[in-house]
């Protein structure tokens, strides 16, 4: 029997790769409120604090007088009626003829007798 035929690559060149580095993001410290101890300022006065006063009207204004009115009535005259006749069609209409349809062929009812 023939020998085996085995292929071997040459072996690869060593490279200078650079080391793997993991490093996790640096993220700005949170940022606390500082504790506020002032109350806010009151006003010194409100606005529009001058007192006003204003009298209610006492003058006595009548009512006005109620009257019925009916709406007036339009009178329409008709036009005269139409001494002229419609004219005549340009084709001639159609004849009417009636058609009725046939009817249909039953047998008599066959009686149901019941007794009480």
């Amino acid at each position: 029997p023939l020998p085996t035929l085995t292929v071997t690559p040459p072996p690869r060149p060593l490279l200078a790769t650079p080391d793997a580095i993991r490093t996790a993001p640096l993220f700005p410290k949170p940022v606390e409120p500082e504790l506020n101890m002032s109350r806010p300022l009151l006003p010194a006065a409100p606005p529009l604090a001058v007192p006003t006063m204003t009298n209610p009207l006492d003058v006595a204004v009548p009512s006005p007088v109620l009257k019925l009115m009916i709406p007036p009535v339009r009178i329409v005259l008709r036009p005269d009626a139409a001494k002229t006749p419609a004219p005549a069609p340009d084709v001639p209409l159609p004849a009417v003829t009636l058609i009725a349809p046939p009817l249909p062929s039953l047998d008599a009812p066959v009686p149901k007798v019941r007794k009480p």
